[in-house]
């Protein structure tokens, strides 16, 4: 059995050979994902050398994610959904909403709940949400945030979509039905 610095070190090392290969001139995103990985690198040298072994597992292992693997997903039919726009919690599918203004319109993660059997019965098994986080607030020449891509902060939902407990039940109903969800987190690493 390895040990947890032996583990840590060889999924670094795993995916420091996933990124692209480093050539004469390397593109912006390879150096981009070469940035992230070398700051892993130091992240993980830091935790080393300041905690013990169990402080390690709780940081680094407390929110494991089961996801499907790149063959478990090539089988899937997956439904992409703006959350925004898609359906609203009250269920009206005919309220006005003024996308020429760039506003949130309603929709939400319990307005998805109410319409699975809508996609099912289309024959997806899979859908694909907007980003979940908190997006920045108010109006900008663009309009808001609606779409989900202008996050703010990783750590928060985005409330105009619902609260922590819809989209949990959003979970819950996705696999009581043998469907599953496609969730996008946006970084950005300052490059």
């Amino acid at each position: 059995m390895l040990s947890l610095q032996e583990t840590l070190r060889k999924r670094l090392r795993r995916t420091m050979s996933m990124s692209c290969t480093l050539k004469v001139k390397p593109s912006l995103p390879c150096l981009r994902a070469r940035s992230i990985q070398l700051q892993l690198a130091k992240l993980v040298s830091i935790v080393m050398s300041i905690t013990s072994r169990a402080r390690i597992a709780s940081i680094l292992f407390c929110c494991t994610v089961f996801a499907a693997s790149p063959v478990e997903w090539r089988h899937r039919s997956i439904y992409q959904i703006m959350t925004d726009r898609f359906a609203r919690s009250d269920g009206s599918l005919v309220a006005k909403c003024d996308v020429e203004a760039g506003k949130y319109c309603g929709g939400s993660w319990r307005g998805i709940t109410q319409r699975l059997d809508y996609i099912q019965d289309m024959g997806f098994d899979a859908i694909w949400i907007s980003p979940i986080t908190q997006n920045i607030e108010g109006a900008t020449a663009y309009g808001e945030a609606y779409h989900g891509y202008w996050q703010q902060d990783l750590y928060s939902l985005n409330t105009h979509f619902g609260t922590s407990d819809d989209l949990k039940q959003l979970a819950q109903a996705l696999h009581s039905r043998g469907m599953v969800s496609w969730i996008r987190v946006m970084f950005e690493d300052g490059l």
